[in-house]
């Protein structure tokens, strides 16, 4: 009667090394979509900066807009001034605010690889008779295989300045409905 209550005790080597490759395949899995989530959370993460960045390159060049007329530094007097290639920081000085763009761009997503040909990081601004018409184009690799891209293009028409304060503007307006 001793023998049989020692044989129920405890477990048996096969059935360890049973539960423990039950165990392992089981984490195997569950490493396997760690990674995956973990390369997702990269990817959005990345996707945000570009978002962000060609926002601000938008904004920055419609903000540039409002200097005077005469202003080089306006980008309807000189549209040319505000196209960049962001692909290589070299291509800039530090007061060209192209240069602060490519930095931030390789601060936060990482220097251009050049990898994909599809990899690019342009701005493009265009006078169209009285308008500016902003391209930005950013796209960056996600670093899980040659096809795999991010991409942010987002395109804006501004308009120019007014050259009167909108309360004259409306004044203005008034008065020759008015009459």
């Amino acid at each position: 009667m001793i023998s049989t209550i020692q044989k129920n005790k405890g477990f048996t080597i096969i059935e360890a090394i049973v539960s423990l490759a039950i165990f392992a395949v089981a984490f195997s899995g569950l490493y396997f979509f760690f990674g995956m989530a973990q390369q997702a959370n990269n990817n959005s993460e990345k996707r945000m900066y570009l978002n962000l960045m060609a926002n601000h390159i938008l904004e920055t060049i419609h903000a540039e807009s409002l200097r005077d007329e005469d202003d080089v530094a306006n980008p309807f007097v000189t549209p040319a001034s505000y196209n960049a290639n962001l692909s290589d920081c070299s291509t800039y000085t530090a007061p060209d605010v192209r240069h602060t763009w490519c930095t931030e761009l390789d601060a936060s997503i990482g220097p251009h690889k050049g990898v994909h040909a599809d990899e690019v990081r342009t701005v493009e601004v265009v006078k169209d008779e009285t308008y500016l018409i902003v391209n930005v184009s950013l796209v960056a690799d996600s670093g899980t295989g040659d096809k795999n891209l991010i991409k942010t293009f987002l395109s804006r028409k501004i308009a120019p300045a007014r050259i009167d304060p909108p309360s004259v503007a409306c004044i203005e307006r008034h008065n020759t409905l008015v009459n």
